[in-house]
C-alpha cells in the first residue's frame, strides 16, 4: 500500500486578495482571486482525502474521515 506523497503533509498558503489590484482593475483581479481560492480549497480537500484513505487502508480508525465527507481526488484525475 503506497503512502500519499510527502507534499500532502505540507500546508499550502491560502491565496490573498490584493486590494490594490482590485481597486485599480475592472474586476479581473477579483475573478482571479476567486479562481485561485477555490482551486486552493479543492487541492486541500484532495490532500485530506488521500491521507484519510491511506490511514483507513492501514486499518487506523478515522472517525473524521467518513467517505461521504471526502472530496474527490481531483489531482489524480488530471
Amino acid at each position: 500500500m503506497k503512502a500519499p506523497p510527502a507534499a500532502d503533509l505540507v500546508v499550502e498558503a491560502e491565496p490573498q486578495l490584493d486590494m490594490n489590484a482590485v481597486l485599480n482593475d475592472s474586476g479581473a483581479a477579483l475573478d482571479e482571486y476567486d479562481i485561485a481560492h477555490a482551486s486552493w480549497g479543492r487541492r486541500g480537500w484532495a490532500q485530506v482525502g488521500r491521507i484519510c484513505r491511506w490511514f483507513r487502508d492501514l486499518g487506523v480508525p478515522t472517525p473524521d474521515c467518513d467517505p461521504p465527507n471526502e472530496a474527490p481526488d481531483r489531482a489524480a484525475s488530471r
